[in-house]
């Protein structure tokens, strides 16, 4: 049934807030969580067993995630094999390329003619790099560990980095 579980308000009117859908079918919701017309509370949360908040889809669908771990996200290529990681405790943030043939990152700045296509700003950092580059592998020919192309953009710049207050490390390091 495509209401076999339905928790409603109390309100004058039953407006349904929560569905659970049974129908196997290819155009609806398993689960669907309708928020309230003045609700600022999260949609959905998850909490630890003392009460600290998790994880959260907020009013709006925003996700937040308050996790100290070196995966607070990871996402796998479907075999087990990490392809994009984010370690909430150090702040680093790790893309590993699918194939030898396709790149690891790719920005896309479409039809993009007067900001930044790639910015880095990082003018609190003191030690360290603002941006690194790392290959574990060989980029052999045609391949590149860094590349650049400006096609049409006519005010900006393509890539802006900035670390103003930097004493020790680098802006821009490619190893």
């Amino acid at each position: 049934t495509t209401r076999g579980f339905v928790v409603t308000d109390t309100g004058g009117v039953k407006d349904d807030i929560f569905v659970v859908d049974t129908t196997a079918s290819a155009s609806n919701s398993g689960i669907i969580i309708t928020a309230g017309p003045t609700q600022t509370g999260a949609l959905f949360e998850l909490d630890s067993s003392g009460g600290t908040l998790l994880t959260k889809f907020s009013d709006e669908g925003g996700l937040y995630m308050n996790i100290a771990s070196t995966s607070a996200l990871a996402i796998d290529n479907g075999s087990g094999a990490k392809r994009f990681v984010f370690d909430s405790v150090s702040g680093i943030m790790t893309v590993n390329s699918i194939s030898v043939n396709s790149d690891a990152a790719s920005i896309s700045a479409g039809s993009l003619t007067t900001v930044n296509a790639f910015k880095i700003q990082a003018d609190a950092l003191t030690t360290g790099n603002a941006l690194k580059l790392l290959s574990t592998a060989t980029i052999v020919t045609p391949g590149s560990m860094f590349s650049i192309t400006n096609n049409t953009m006519t005010t900006g710049s393509v890539a802006s980095i900035s670390a103003t207050a930097l004493t020790s490390g680098s802006v821009f390091s490619i190893t």
